[in-house]
């Protein structure tokens, strides 16, 4: 079977692949309005559901935010660090 898949689809299905955790909440969030549609019989529960949802995505988030933040920072030390590694030295050779 072949799909026409617009950019924006296809940048979505990337996204998703890169952040599994995230795309298990879009999946539970689709579920409110589909499987559990059926079962939800009070707007109270619904509210609830999905502000428990909305918490969850946005701890997912903040910590795939902050990890890849964490690693840019750290791969930013390593090529400061090297550097300083390679620089000349201004020392003349004599130690004191």
């Amino acid at each position: 079977m072949t799909f026409n898949l617009t950019k924006e689809e296809e940048k979505l299905l990337i996204e998703l692949r890169k952040n599994p955790d995230l795309g298990t909440c879009v999946f539970e969030m689709l579920d409110i309005v589909g499987e559990d549609l059926g079962r939800i019989e009070l707007a109270d529960e619904a509210e609830e559901l999905v502000v428990k949802n909305i918490r969850k995505t946005g701890r997912e988030l903040l910590a795939t935010w902050a990890q890849k933040r964490a690693n840019k920072e750290a791969e930013q030390a390593r090529k400061e660090r090297d550097i300083r590694a390679h620089e000349k030295k201004s020392s003349n050779g004599i130690r004191p």
